[in-house]
């Protein structure tokens, strides 16, 4: 679980360096549209998110975990130098994509060995643990930048060389994870290999583990899924603050957004533990709607000022805090332990 965390830490550094960087360098060293950024964003997203569930059910029929989470995080560590080799938009749309790729890769199988170390008591603060972790990483990452950009301002080419070092190192630790095998086949597992399953049956498995899968999961599921459709996307919340304040503003609202989910995390992975994971959540998404509602009020109707700045990416924060672990910690409570929870985490 430590390793894990450490992993995410070191890859979360990297990813978390750039991630606030990309839109402003799309923006100002390469002119690139609002929509443009967006459309890349919206593409590296979605491929992480099929990818995720093709991969989580790969580990579940494969019985292994540790070599997805190598794989995943060494591509993600190899994609980072590309926009700084090639700088231009599409450089940019690969390297997003491909890390997204690794992402969708390594995140099921590592939710699914977390889950494994973590007893039913305990999953939401290993989860919170987890997202504590990592989420350090994603506060340590844009303080980088900000402090590379105050001494060489809009010299954005050399963070994507500077973040492949973390990503590196967290790639090399993910060698001393310990293998969690599942402790008993899937429901809709194949033969062994001496009788492997069609081409149309390995195609089908998400979808006879989404039949075969509890009612509560499914509802949870669907939910989750409902409001990632209407949630927007972190850049344009930083590019509302550059527009407000500049980029040193965008990156430091970014830093504390994510200081305070790190610090919020475990606490929150705890309370549900304690009080249950529906009311935790729901009082997170209170929170994120305040938050949304705050930074479209920022400006046009209340003075966009740092501090209103500050205390809406601080409350961004706590929603991320309540909500980001402690759904990956219900899900695993709904969903039996072993060989499926690959899928489980994946479709979600």
């Amino acid at each position: 679980m430590w390793v894990l965390g450490l992993v995410s830490l070191f890859v979360d550094l990297a990813s978390e360096l750039l991630y606030p960087v990309v839109p402003l360098y799309l923006a100002g060293a390469l002119g690139a549209p609002l929509v443009l950024i967006g459309l890349i964003e919206g593409a590296a997203e979605v491929t992480a998110g099929f990818s995720k569930g093709y991969f989580g059910g790969l580990s579940d029929r494969l019985g292994r975990r540790k070599a997805f989470v190598v794989a995943g995080y060494a591509l993600s560590a190899l994609s980072k130098p590309l926009p700084g080799l090639w700088a231009a938009w599409p450089g940019v749309l690969v390297s997003r994509v491909a890390d997204r790729v690794g992402k969708g890769v390594r995140t099921a199988p590592r939710d699914a060995l977390l889950a494994a170390y973590a007893e039913p008591g305990t999953r939401g603060r290993v989860f919170g643990l987890h997202r504590a972790l990592d989420t350090l990483g994603a506060a340590l990452g844009p303080a980088l930048a900000l402090a590379w950009l105050a001494a060489r301002p809009g010299d954005y080419r050399p963070l994507f060389f500077i973040a492949f070092v973390p990503a590196a190192i967290g790639t090399a630790l993910t060698l001393l994870v310990r293998e969690q095998a599942p402790d008993a086949p899937a429901p809709d597992a194949p033969a062994p290999a001496s009788a492997p399953a069609a081409p149309a049956e390995r195609r089908g498995a998400l979808a006879a583990f989404w039949r075969s899968a509890p009612p509560d999961y499914r509802r949870l599921v669907g939910r989750l899924v409902a409001f990632a459709l209407v949630n927007s996307s972190d850049v344009f919340l930083l590019l509302k603050a550059r527009e407000a304040l500049g980029d040193a503003w965008a990156l430091g609202g970014y830093i504390l957004y994510n200081l305070v989910y790190a610090a919020a995390a475990y606490p929150a992975g705890r309370a549900s533990d304690r009080f249950g994971r529906r009311p935790t959540l729901v009082a997170g998404l209170v929170l994120y709607a305040a938050a949304y509602a705050g930074f479209a009020l920022a400006g046009p109707v209340v003075p966009g000022t740092a501090p209103v700045f500050a205390g809406l990416f601080a409350l961004y924060g706590l929603y991320a805090a309540l909500t980001e672990g402690v759904a990956k910690a219900w899900l695993a409570d709904l969903v039996p332990a072993g060989a499926a929870q690959g899928r489980a985490f994946g479709i979600h």
